[in-house]
Parts: C-alpha cells; structure tokens; sequence
C-alpha cells in the first residue's frame, strides 16, 4: 500500500483501516490538508473513496447521516476513531469539484454555480430534522 504521509498526525492507521474496509489495497492521495485534517482520494482498481481524519469529526459525521438522501452529500461508507482522531470514509459524488473547474469557466459562470448550490441548500427545511430538535447546530 502505498501512502502519502501528513504531518497533523500518523495517518498510517487509517489507510489500512479504509483499506480492510474497501477491501482492497488502494492508492492514497492528499487531495486536501489543513492545520488540522487531511483528506484523501483513495483509488482502486474498482473504486474511488475519499477518507478523512481530523480531531473532531462525529460532528461532521452526525450531519452527514442526517443529509443522505435529503442534499447531495457523499455516502458514508464508514466512520471510527483511532487515538484521538476521527476517520471518515466516503464515497465520492458525480461530477467536477467547482475549484478545479474554476480555472475554465468565467466568474459569473462559478457564481451561478455557487448561487444554484446555496438555493439548494437553504430548501432543506433543518426545522424537520432531528439534528434541529436535539438543539445541535
């Protein structure tokens, strides 16, 4: 397996638990990095996931349960923690990242993009949702 390293923390753990989970041997990408998470793009031969770690992630976990089937949010193939840091494991959703594609398209172009996204956003009514009801934001 091979694996690219982040310095927030060892991320060796996680890659071989998405690897037993995937079931397969996969090939990790650092696609995104912070102060304090990674991301990455793991790719197999018959598969495209992404997984990422981060110190606090059962809130994100928590909304993205919530979100599956109401907003285009990846599906969640997985979540653990492993000494003090979350692992998150998710397929990957249809389409181009708008960051990549912004380079191509003109800037009213990404901003009717971003203006199409937040319209669907704010139609989901939090009102009805557990997430809401438990007092969480």
């Amino acid at each position: 397996m091979k694996e690219k390293m982040s310095d927030k923390a060892d991320t060796g753990p996680f890659l071989s638990w998405a690897s037993g989970i995937i079931q397969s041997d996969i090939s990790p990408k650092l696609v995104r990095s912070s102060n304090h998470s990674s991301v990455f793009e793991l790719n197999t031969a018959h598969c495209r996931k992404f997984l990422k770690i981060d110190k606090d992630l059962e809130p994100e976990y928590e909304k993205m349960k919530l979100l599956q089937g109401k907003l285009p949010v990846p599906s969640i193939v997985a979540f653990t923690t492993k000494e003090g840091q979350g692992g998150l494991l998710t397929a990957g959703l249809e389409g181009t990242d708008l960051a990549a594609l912004s380079g191509t398209l003109s800037p009213e172009e990404v901003v009717s993009k971003l203006t199409d996204a937040l319209k669907e956003i704010h139609s989901f009514d939090i009102a009805d949702a557990r997430y809401a009801a438990a007092g969480r934001n």
